[in-house]
């Protein structure tokens, strides 16, 4: 799981750096802004190699070690994480839109405390 522990925001950085801290309230919103993008080193990637990894789970076979517990540890490291990033993140609206009409944006806006 280091790649996952290299991936969060300072305050869950362990200082064995091989699991990230079970902290998930940070400071300030805001430090969760590298997982909460979309791109190669987003939560979509974490998600994608999450389900890849419980796949292969069911084809292992007696020779390979079983990795079942830190695939469920990590499954729930990153419920969690997603947990507290949606609870920070609020929608915001669509700039130029007359009187904020509604019109819902793609962006995402992070709340502060």
């Amino acid at each position: 799981m280091k790649w996952w522990h290299e991936m969060q925001p300072a305050f869950r950085k362990s200082p064995h750096g091989d699991k990230p801290l079970p902290t998930y309230t940070p400071p300030d919103p805001a430090l969760w802004d590298n997982l909460r993008k979309g791109g190669p080193n987003g939560i979509v990637s974490v998600m994608t190699l999450a389900v890849w990894w419980g796949q292969s789970l069911s084809a292992r076979t007696q020779w390979q070690d079983d990795s079942s517990e830190n695939w469920k540890e990590l499954i729930m490291d990153v419920q969690k994480a997603i947990s507290e990033i949606a609870r920070t993140t609020i929608e915001q609206k669509k700039r130029g839109a007359p009187g904020g009409a509604g019109n819902k944006s793609k962006r995402t806006k992070v709340q502060k405390k």
